[in-house]
């Protein structure tokens, strides 16, 4: 492609308070290179998105590779890991899919990816399954609770109280 880009980037900091909320796909569930479906815990997220002068999104070509650099939040620096894999945002399943690794450098994870979208620094962890009721105090269910189970993970009542999900 020859021609103008339009170039849109947006960094999600794990230092930030509403990082769990901003999440692409709602929460940090994903799979593996191996099928197996993952909690993440993350060291830093970046959405690339480019497009045309027209607005038509534009991707790399096959075979060719870009280098991301995301920010590590200045409480993860002291454990974050020499290398970590990579994952983007699949919109089609709505989970994430691991891809490749980055290097710490400095403050920085430095990775190449083959495709712009939202991409992640994440170890993956174990995910269970909860389940229970919200009640008042009366013992009457609550509809629409929300419940946080850790991580970013939240779960929410249905009209009788009950949740039931994964979890880290």
């Amino acid at each position: 492609y020859n021609g103008s880009v339009k170039l849109a980037i947006n960094t999600l900091y794990t230092s930030d308070p509403d990082f769990y909320y901003s999440v692409p796909g709602g929460d940090m569930l994903a799979v593996d290179q191996s099928g197996t479906e993952r909690a993440l815990y993350s060291y830093g997220m970046l959405g690339v998105e480019l497009q045309d002068a027209s607005g038509n999104p534009l991707q790399l070509a096959d075979g060719i590779t870009a280098t991301i650099s995301l920010p590590i939040a200045a409480t993860q620096t002291a454990t974050a890991p020499a290398t970590i894999q990579l994952w983007y945002f699949d919109e089609t399943s709505g989970k994430w899919k691991e891809e490749g690794t980055a290097v710490k450098q400095g403050n920085n994870y430095v990775g190449e990816v083959s495709h712009f979208t939202w991409w992640n620094c994440d170890y993956p962890g174990d995910v269970a399954t909860i389940e229970g009721y919200v009640k008042d105090c009366n013992g009457n269910p609550v509809a629409g609770a929300f419940v946080f189970a850790g991580n970013g993970f939240y779960l929410m009542t249905n009209p009788v109280g009950y949740f039931s999900g994964p979890i880290p």
